[in-house]
This record gives structure tokens, sequence and C-alpha cells, in this order.
């Protein structure tokens, strides 16, 4: 279907965020109208009227409403499902239960650096795809940021699929964490043999979803030097192939935490396919900084450095993000419940030499307390400080900031969503920045 044939449809837009507004510009370019439904006003009741409707990644796919107007003559697409038939460059697509963002930034970074053609899209937010789509040609390269709303209605791969780890995420909005997984599997199920998969086999689904289709395999590890791929090794990365084979060293990266070391490993293996130089690949890697809210150095104020790493909202990342430290740590842990469970967290956490207090928040805060108490530490386990849980953010970080000490390392990583306190994890890292920065 190309956009001329829009012209006999009714078509719909459901949901009228980043990618709804984007949609609706795209149509309004191409002469064409749309109405927009909104579930918050009841509007869906009327969506089987239209023979085409955009979901947006924030409306569920098998809402009752739209299962109904599919099963009858309606045809249900997004703007993600539409730029993947229509783009005629290459689209590099990323995906996982973190780490998406660092890694399709710092592949983007290293594209422009070699003086490539290269856009940065999807669930980044920061240029909807629609709105480049027509000055698109075979020679320009896309890197796509994909989270599971996006991937979940697709029936086309990326040509070059990044699956970094996958462990339980968004189950608020998925049936389960089978749907979840079975969405992310789109980033490589449907691929052929021109095609490329990249994935990281120390995580058992982001490893199955690797192996699904038929592109060529690589893999990345920290525990197994794979055939073809990138093995990680103290700070150093070897990529391999079947006729090559390169080690990078990235001791003077400036951003924390093994997880890091494993994005920069994805990006250097998706830029050395594209046949980017080792030296741009290696340099890019050194000077990024990272992104706002994933372990985002704030700064040190009266001898305490402060890191913002508001968008872990799981277990597996707030372990990843306490792991970069060596410093004492007062960690912020909590927020809204979305569905996860934190007696591993609680173990792991309690195992950590460094862990100096930890300061609770809102509904999981109070779970998560209350996991603390019921735990029967070994005499030789280390008995952690825990404060709150609070309600009120700001007194929280003061009275962190009255407890930290000089070297010590104040980490925002919640485990939680924000949704208590705050519109979002953004809304919640930029407050925890302004406080932080506060005399």
């Amino acid at each position: 279907m190309q956009i001329s044939d829009l012209n006999s449809h009714r078509i719909g837009v459901l949901g009228f965020g980043q990618e709804g507004q984007a949609v609706l510009s795209y149509l309004k370019k191409h002469g064409l109208t749309a109405t927009v439904f909104d579930e918050k006003d009841g509007s869906f009741d009327s969506i089987s009227d239209c023979t085409l409707l955009f979901r947006s990644p924030g409306v569920w796919l098998n809402h009752p409403k739209i299962l109904e107007a599919e099963n009858g003559v309606t045809i249900i697409t997004s703007q993600t499902k539409w730029f993947f038939e229509h783009c005629p460059a290459k689209i590099i697509g990323i995906t996982g239960t973190k780490g998406k963002g660092t890694t399709s930034s710092l592949i983007y970074d290293t594209l422009k650096a070699a003086g490539k053609s290269a856009y940065l899209t999807g669930n980044i937010g920061k240029l909807q795809p629609l709105e480049f789509l027509d000055d698109l040609s075979e020679n320009d390269l896309v890197v796509y940021e994909l989270s599971s709303f996006q991937l979940q209605d697709l029936t086309q791969s990326p040509r070059i699929g990044v699956c970094l780890m996958v462990t339980s995420d968004h189950l608020n909005h998925h049936n389960d964490l089978g749907e979840y997984h079975t969405a992310k599997a789109a980033i490589t199920n449907f691929q052929t043999e021109q095609d490329i998969a990249i994935y990281n086999i120390d995580y058992e689904t982001s490893n199955k979803i690797g192996l699904l289709g038929k592109a060529q395999k690589f893999a990345i590890s920290a525990k197994h030097k794979p055939t073809q791929g990138a093995y990680i090794s103290g700070e150093k990365v070897q990529l391999s192939s079947s006729n090559a084979e390169l080690v990078m060293d990235f001791s003077n990266r400036k951003l924390r935490g093994a997880h890091n070391l494993e994005n920069i490993a994805a990006s250097s293996l998706v830029c050395s396919v594209l046949g980017i130089n080792p030296k741009i690949i290696a340099k890019t890697a050194d000077d990024f900084n990272g992104l706002e809210h994933r372990l985002q150095f704030l700064g040190t104020f009266s001898d305490v450095s402060f890191y913002n790493d508001s968008i872990s909202t799981v277990p597996e990342t707030t372990m990843a993000a306490v792991k970069a430290f060596t410093e004492p740590i007062h960690l912020i842990l909590g927020g809204s419940n979305k569905g996860l469970t934190y007696d591993q967290l609680v173990q792991d956490l309690s195992n950590v030499d460094n862990l100096t207090s930890i300061t609770l928040l809102g509904e999981t805060g109070k779970t998560i307390k209350e996991i603390f108490e019921k735990q029967t530490l070994n005499q030789s386990s280390k008995k952690i400080p825990l404060f709150g849980p609070y309600t009120d953010f700001k007194l929280a970080i003061s009275e962190i900031k009255s407890r930290a000490k000089a070297g010590d390392v104040v980490l925002l990583s919640p485990a939680s969503a924000s949704f208590d306190m705050f519109k979002n994890y953004a809304e919640r890292g930029n407050e925890f920045t302004k406080l932080a920065k506060a005399n």
C-alpha cells in the first residue's frame, strides 16, 4: 500500500502523543485527513467507522476496540510499521529491556563521526521517522530505537537487528512476560539471509530472539568467546568475524558500568560490520558521555558525587548501576508499582559491600522495606541502614545530603516506575538533578 492508496480510506489516529502528532502531520503533508481518537475521552467506541487506523505505541495492540475493528474491515498499522514498509534506507534496529537508547545514540554518533548520512529515531523520541521518510534514499542509514510497543505489530525486521539484554518490563502494558518477549522477537524474526542479527548470548531470552530468522549471526558475550561477534574481557572488546579479528581497549571510556561496556560492544559490532574505521569507533565510544537519566553524572557537590539513573525502572538495571561503583553508595530506590518482584534485588543488594544506605520511596519502597525486614541475613552479611519510605521526594534528598560524606556517591536508580510522584522518569530525574545541585 502506497501513500496515494490512502485517499480511498477513512483514516484514524489512535493516541495523540509524539507519534500520533507525527502521523497526522505526515498525512496532512500528503493532502490526507484523519480523525484523532483519544482513549481518555471515550472516543474509541467509534474507531470501527475507520477503514485504516494508525496505532500509537501507548495504545495496547490487543485493546478490545482495536480487535473489534480488525475483525471487521479496518486495517491496523502504526508509524513504525508504515516506516518499515516504505523506507528505502538500511534500518539498524535496536531493542532490549535497557540500554537501547545508549546503544542507538552511540551508533548514530559513530556513523556521523565517520561522515555517514544517518538519522536517529524511534523510541528515543527526538525525531519522528515520518518527519524524514520522504527525504530518504538507499544510501542513508536509519538508527531506530525500538520498544516492545513499536515492535509488536511488525511483520518486517530491520536489516541489522540488535537485541541487547531482555528481562522483564512493561508488565503493566503486556498481558504477561511471554507477550513482552514475543513483541521483542520481531527485531530478528523476519530477517533474511542478507540481514545481520547482533545479540547478547549471556541473557537467555536475548539468545533465543537472536537465533530467530535467517540472518547472519553475531553474538556478544562476556562469558564465552563467540566464533563471530564480540567478546568482552575486562575493558577490552575483541571483535571477530570469519575473516578478521580486532581488539579494542575502552579503558578510557566515560560511561560507567559493565552493562555500558555491553552497549559499547554492540555499537562497535554494528559499526564494524558497516565498515567504519576502528579508530573512529574507539574514539567516539571513549568520548561518549551517555544520555540523560541513564547513569548520568551530575557533578560533585560538597565532595559528594551524584548520579541520575532515573530510567532504571527494573531491578536488573538498578543492580547494574550499583555494580558500576566502588565508592560508598547511598542508593535511592522505589516508586510506583508496575507488577515487578523485588526479592532477588533485596538479596543481591544485601551482598553489596559498599552500599552505605538505602532511601526508599513510594509504594514499592514499602514493599522493598518489608522484604528486607523479613529476610534472614547471615551473621556475616552487612545490615544496610534503610530510610523511609518517603512520599516527599525533596525531603528524602535533603536527608541523604545531610548523611553523605566526602567521597560518597548518591545514586538515584529506583527499580520502579515514577508515576506515584512524577509524570515520568524524566521529570523524576530532572527534579533529582535540581535538588542535587541545590545548596
